[in-house]
């Protein structure tokens, strides 16, 4: 990772981690997403729809990008005072649980 900042060359990260994690690195630049604050506002706008409750679907909890929008959307659901699940989709046995664990989500 040295290698970059010492080469002067223009390396753009693109929605990978974040501008700390981009500094970190020595890449010139950061383009992307706070995924907690996107999580938080779309979160906010299905409250403000009038939504009840809110499932967030987790492909992988080791993701940042996953982790970070379902704890903004959780983040503001409990503000709104909205039923908020999380929903894993992928167990780390290598499958994938998405059918069983939706309708289990859905039910509740």
């Amino acid at each position: 990772t040295a290698g970059y900042a010492a080469s002067k060359k223009p390396v753009t990260n693109i929605n990978t981690g974040n501008v700390a994690d981009s500094e970190a690195l020595g890449l010139m630049h950061f383009v992307g997403q706070d995924d907690t604050q996107a999580g938080y506002i779309a979160g906010k706008a299905l409250a403000n729809l009038g939504v009840q409750h809110i499932g967030c679907m987790m492909l992988d909890y080791l993701h940042s990008g996953f982790f970070g929008r379902c704890t903004g959307a959780e983040q503001a659901a409990v503000e709104a005072g909205v039923e908020f699940t999380w929903v894993p989709l992928f167990d780390y046995g290598g499958s994938y649980s998405s059918d069983s664990s939706i309708r289990s989500a859905v039910k509740t």
